[in-house]
């Protein structure tokens, strides 16, 4: 190495924990994607469904309790920032908007399960590919202000 190659070595420190964070996120989403494909690829009705059922409680019931419970909360306790402030409250509103969507689809599958009609599970399967784009546009904005918080703390 160069002398004087790293002029400012906590800037590349900074770039080595933005790009482990952005690499994070990244495969997080494709692990959430893998999986979701993975249940397009399930033919038979009942395991689709319960696929999208075991789907659900793990990135909205779990995942949104977490956040609501423990994330947000110590956020707003500790960001006087308003924006910040606004961003966290925003996602807040967006849980609850996206439990009553994931509600609509679990009834949806309720009524599908032992049914087999195709036009329900089209349905279902429509519902459910809605509810993945606003998971995905709502995990943008998370990552986004997560990323923004990091690089506050540096």
């Amino acid at each position: 190495m160069k002398v004087g190659a790293m002029s400012n070595p906590a800037k590349g420190s900074e770039d080595v924990q933005r790009a482990i964070a952005e690499h994070a996120a990244m495969s997080e989403f494709v692990r959430n994607l893998d999986e979701a494909v993975g249940i397009w690829k399930t033919s038979e009705p009942s395991a689709r469904i319960h696929r999208i059922r075991s789907f659900l409680q793990k990135h909205v019931t779990e995942h949104f309790a977490l956040e609501d419970e423990k994330v947000f909360p110590a956020l707003l306790d500790t960001c006087a920032d308003a924006t910040t402030s606004r961003t966290i409250r925003g996602l807040q509103l967006d849980h609850k908007q996206i439990h009553q969507e994931a509600s609509q689809l679990k009834e949806l599958l309720r009524k599908a399960e032992g049914n087999g009609e195709l036009q329900l599970m089209a349905e279902v399967e429509s519902s459910f590919r809605v509810l993945l784009g606003r998971l995905q546009r709502h995990a943008a904005v998370e990552d986004k202000l997560f990323a923004a918080l990091a690089a506050q703390k540096r």
